[in-house]
């Protein structure tokens, strides 16, 4: 997990070779960050909103494109409207509907 300024963000690969699809995010971060406004995936707005209770989840709407290409690391960025610490986050990702992959920084 990286934070700089008003992100925070996470290094998502699929070890796989098939394409694998994000298809919910649910993230828990500490109340001081403010609101979470924005969900990138590399350059792909994901969600955008203005959501200021922990947890998040965003499973029925997500945007853009949630895909994860086989071997390829990809940026899935959390954008707040206050500088968030380096730690108190968990995050949960759906993948394809059915797989759970989750982290905490």
């Amino acid at each position: 997990m990286d934070d700089d300024d008003d992100v925070v963000s996470w290094s998502v690969t699929n070890s796989g070779s098939s394409i694998v699809t994000i298809t919910r995010i649910e993230l828990s971060w500490p109340e001081f960050n403010g609101e979470l406004v924005r969900i990138r995936l590399n350059n792909s707005s994901l969600w955008n909103g203005n959501d200021g209770i922990p947890p998040s989840d965003s499973g029925t709407e997500l945007t853009g494109n949630p895909q994860l290409i086989g071997g390829a690391p990809k940026d899935l960025t959390f954008e707040f409207t206050a500088r968030p610490p380096g730690s108190g986050y968990d995050l949960d990702l759906t993948l394809n509907d059915s797989c759970i992959q989750s982290s905490s920084g």
